[in-house]
């Protein structure tokens, strides 16, 4: 699953680059300190890679949780992926699952994909091949490649009558802006 969102791949792509300084991160750290969501995000990210201080991965989730607070999306994102694999943090699918369902209900395309997996191979949720169909629908009609073949997987496991619900309830979940997802 490659899908990421815009902001969160910059993100990675800036951490990774090295080309950071501690400056930048005060700087960011200032607009964090007064507020500002997507600093809060970046600073999470700052602390969880160690560009420009120290990693600290308890830092790390504070800040992402302060941007989730204010329904930031990547915050949504990070704390996911934190959570789904134990970053700094016991593994916790049931938690990963939560922050990936917000993100996912804001449009994030790689959070949709990741419930659809969830749901398929019972990770912080019960095992629901419905639902797993109708995110991973969502995410394939979004061009999702690995929506498209988790779909795939899952049509031979559902009676004739869950795959025209699902198909019914994937578009009402899309259209509604994925506010009538169940």
């Amino acid at each position: 699953m490659k899908l990421l969102s815009t902001f969160f791949l910059s993100v990675l792509l800036f951490l990774e680059s090295g080309l950071t300084y501690a400056q930048d991160f005060t700087t960011t750290l200032a607009l964090a300190n007064d507020g500002n969501a997507k600093a809060q995000s970046l600073v999470g990210a700052m602390y969880l890679k160690g560009v420009g201080t120290s990693k600290d991965d308890e830092e790390a989730l504070n800040w992402f949780q302060l941007a989730a607070e204010q329904e930031d999306l990547d915050a949504y994102i990070f704390l996911g992926k934190i959570f789904q694999e134990g970053l700094g943090v016991a593994q916790d699918n049931v938690e990963a699952f939560k922050w990936f369902q917000l993100a996912a209900a804001q449009g994030d395309l790689f959070s949709q994909t990741s419930i659809a997996y969830m749901f398929a191979n019972g990770e912080g949720v019960a095992i629901d091949y419905f639902l797993a169909y109708v995110w991973a629908s969502i995410a394939s009609a979004r061009g999702a490649a690995a929506g498209t073949e988790l779909r795939d997987i899952v049509i031979p496991l559902l009676t004739i009558e869950q795959f025209a619900r699902g198909e019914y309830s994937a578009i009402q979940c899309y259209n509604s802006n994925y506010k009538n997802c169940e």
